[in-house]
Formats: structure tokens, C-alpha cells, sequence
């Protein structure tokens, strides 16, 4: 009776093979390939320049994907940055965003105060919803405006 421990590994297999779809790419530091980036986010007008990291929110060690978030610093021409602002609802956030310490973040972020005690930067002025970068998985999240830079930080997540 050898048939139902072989039908049970072939669904298990089935099964993680089927999750493993919305598993985050594995990407461990800072990445800059402006493609690779495109197949995970939509990028409404092209950067001239990307800096982006994937990061593992979820817990570890269960079956199905764990949640993750995807920073990015992405720098425009003068005339595409205006192209991106124009099509976000600029305004002030809700509630403080915090981000993580990154240590390829510009100099204008690393001046952010820190939250308490979290290891994390501190956001409070005026953002917009990155809407126009969602794919799936990644639906939810904000773009913060870096005008001296032509940039925006995105902070994307998949809940």
C-alpha cells in the first residue's frame, strides 16, 4: 500500500509548486538592473537610473509565501520626473511611514529622523499612492516625492 504515501508527496510537490509563484525574488542587497526591476513593478515612465531592494517581511519556515516589501530609489530625466509627479496625488500621509536603514539610500533620506528604538527612518511629510507601479503581488504602497534628485522612493508591499 505503497500508493497513497506516493499520491500524498505528489500533491504536497503540487501544492509548493503552486505557492512558490508569489514567492519574492531572492534578492539579498541593493540591485540597479532597471529589467529585472520592470518584471516585478510597472514603471509608468522609464528611469534613467534604479536602485532597488527586495526585503522578506513574513515569517519564515511555514508552507505558502512569506509577505516582502520592495524598496526602490528610482531617478528620472527633469521632464520624465515631472511626467511621474503628474500622474501621482501628491498630499500628506495619514500616518508616519517608517522605512528601513539602507545603506544605499541619497543623503536626503539618511537625514530623516529615526524612529524610536525600531531601526528605522521616519517619514512624515508628503507622498502619494504608488498605484501606477503596482503588479501583482505588490498592490499596496507609497511613492515619496525627492524633487532635489528627480527621484522617488517607492515602498511597495505585498499586504
Amino acid at each position: 500500500m505503497k500508493k497513497p504515501f506516493s499520491l500524498s508527496v505528489a500533491l504536497l510537490t503540487v501544492f509548493l509548486a503552486m505557492t512558490a509563484c508569489d514567492a519574492p525574488p531572492k534578492e539579498t542587497t541593493m540591485n540597479s538592473d532597471i529589467d529585472k526591476l520592470s518584471r516585478l513593478i510597472e514603471l509608468p515612465v522609464q528611469p534613467r537610473k534604479a536602485r532597488w531592494e527586495v526585503i522578506e517581511t513574513g515569517t519564515t519556515g511555514g508552507i505558502g509565501p512569506n509577505d516582502w516589501t520592495l524598496v526602490a530609489i528610482l531617478e528620472f530625466t527633469p521632464e520624465n520626473y515631472r511626467s511621474v509627479i503628474d500622474r501621482l496625488r501628491i498630499g500628506p500621509l495619514k500616518q508616519a511611514l517608517q522605512l528601513p536603514f539602507l545603506p544605499w539610500y541619497p543623503d536626503e533620506i539618511k537625514k530623516w529622523p529615526h524612529a524610536a528604538n525600531s531601526g528605522r527612518y521616519l517619514f512624515e511629510g508628503e507622498a502619494a499612492s504608488a498605484e501606477p507601479f503596482f503588479s501583482p503581488p505588490l498592490l499596496q504602497g507609497e511613492a515619496i516625492p525627492i524633487p532635489s534628485a528627480d527621484a522617488l522612493l517607492l515602498v511597495l508591499t505585498t499586504s
